[in-house]
């Protein structure tokens, strides 16, 4: 019986998150032929909301400014500056947007690493090979693209700009 009250609890808790209601900051226009603002907004958007986050503690299954995951930011994030609505797990969020390469990277897209054998990690790209994250070990933080550990376990991204 205590692991289902449980579970009932923690669903209330995430549903009750302060996320409903909110204006987005960048408008997001699911419209053939538009997408994400341009890269100027989204870009500034999202320095403006790192300051927010910025040191942020990662906890496993957080959701907010006392600790958050990897896909937990990026769910908050999106929802936050850009009214979309993102899968709670890194595996939910792979399976949305449309699939890119690296080098054709803009703000505000996913970006995906395999960081163990059963273990993935998500992201939001920055710009100039930076990319904004809930690190395990710095919290929310910048990172480079270009420091060997995640160039090495770069897996794919998605953008949610039409093409």
């Amino acid at each position: 019986m205590k692991p289902l009250l449980l579970t009932i609890l923690f669903a209330f808790l995430l549903s009750s998150c302060s996320l409903v209601g909110e204006k987005p900051a960048v408008r997001y226009q699911q419209r053939q032929g538009f997408g994400l603002a341009d890269s100027n907004q989204v870009r500034a958007a999202l320095k403006s909301h790192y300051q927010k986050w910025q040191g942020t503690p990662y906890r496993a299954g957080g959701m907010g400014l006392s600790g958050v995951d990897c896909s937990g930011f990026t769910l908050i994030t999106y929802h936050q500056l850009f009214g979309l609505k993102l899968g709670r797990s890194t595996e939910d969020q792979l399976q949305q947007g449309t699939p890119i390469n690296r080098q054709s990277l803009r703000p505000g897209d996913l970006v995906f690493f395999k960081t163990g054998f059963f273990k993935s990690h998500v992201g939001i790209y920055l710009d100039k090979g930076l990319f904004l994250h809930a690190s395990s070990t710095k919290g929310v933080t910048v990172s480079t693209l270009k420091l060997d550990y995640w160039h090495r376990k770069f897996w794919t991204a998605r953008t949610f700009r039409a093409s």
